[in-house]
């Protein structure tokens, strides 16, 4: 018997976009294969730790475009005062010819010394596309990372429907959620199933082995070790990686805050060598957005996605000092 049902919209997380799909499916590949990797290691953390070396793994091959912005952002610096003469010869004129003018001059500049003031912008392009799709990952992981699916449907799944009128002592559990998804749920669509129990809370878990009569018990036990394990695989230093922090006092604010934090180190690392060097203010303003917006905004995005999505740029924040730090050295070294 199946169980048709509207499931409310905010628990299930509606289809990806065309291109967030190629990317997530893309993405799913490769965590599937990490995953498979650290689960030879150890069976605690597992996810978390996956997460951690998808992210180190991304981050190496973005270095080749780390290191291209960051030698336009040293050749941008060594001709900033050629740009300062520039703004100091057109003055505050706001008119649109003198505007033109000077904006050409500049271009010219940067044309001459082959500067594309792009490039250093690039590195941060190339991340956005990882973050949407990742926060779509970490809301169905089961969809993507083969032993999760495993877990969740061939396991998790299939054992709740083996239960005799499991889909009637479910309902009343999942109707007061119900709003305006459209879901099949039934021994025939077990994956369906696995969607829905994935957002269950603990206190649904219990509300639902209440209603199980006492003949199930072992079946019951059972659904306890999936849980068990699927716990073990997605909880990372006590914090569950498929859940979002919220706007609630939690432990999971440190990830927001973590994420805030290092965004913060990493724009301040990347602009504090051209402090002082500019007298002009557009770019001295887009440098304050950089350093001080930038991470209200990771703040603010890491708090309504999946945890899983700010442990990923928590690590690319890590990543990026470390990397800043050493190529710094390496050009300074070099007098570039």
């Amino acid at each position: 018997m199946n169980l048709f049902i509207l499931l409310n919209a905010s628990k299930i997380p509606n289809e990806p976009n065309v291109v967030t799909s190629f990317i997530a499916g893309v993405l799913g590949i490769i965590l599937d294969f990490i995953y498979g990797f650290v689960s030879l290691f150890t069976e605690n953390y597992v996810l978390g730790l996956s997460i951690i070396l998808f992210t180190i793994i991304t981050r190496f091959l973005m270095v080749p475009f780390a290191v291209s912005s960051q030698k336009s952002m040293m050749k941008t610096q060594r001709i900033q005062p050629e740009v300062n003469k520039i703004n100091k010869k057109y003055g505050d004129s706001k008119d649109p010819e003198v505007l033109k003018k000077k904006n050409a001059e500049i271009q010219a500049l940067y044309a001459k010394e082959k500067i594309n003031p792009i490039a250093s912008c690039l590195p941060l392009f190339l991340q956005l596309p990882i973050f949407f799709a990742l926060s779509y990952i970490m809301q169905v992981p089961y969809l993507y990372i083969g032993a999760l699916k495993e877990l969740y449907v061939d396991k998790l799944a299939n054992v709740v429907l083996s239960i005799n009128n499991s889909l009637q002592l479910l309902e009343p559990i999942i109707l007061p959620k119900l709003l305006n998804r459209d879901i099949n749920i039934g021994a025939n669509y077990p994956d369906q199933l696995a969607r829905v129990l994935a957002r269950f809370t603990e206190a649904e878990w219990q509300d639902f082995f209440t209603r199980v009569p006492a003949e199930f018990s072992a079946q019951i036990e059972q659904v306890k070790s999936i849980l068990m394990q699927i716990e073990n695989t997605g909880m990372f230093f006590g914090l569950k990686l498929t859940e979002t922090p919220g706007f609630r006092l939690s432990p999971a604010i440190i990830i927001p805050i973590l994420s805030a934090v290092t965004s913060f180190l990493s724009s301040y690392i990347m602009t504090r060598q051209q402090k002082n060097t500019s007298s002009d203010p557009n770019l001295v303003n887009t440098q304050k957005t950089m350093t001080y917006v930038t991470p209200l905004m990771m703040a603010f995005f890491t708090i309504t996605t999946p945890i899983g999505v700010g442990i990923y740029w928590i690590t690319s924040n890590v990543f990026h000092i470390v990397q800043q730090i050493v190529i710094n050295r390496i050009y300074s070294n070099k007098g570039e």
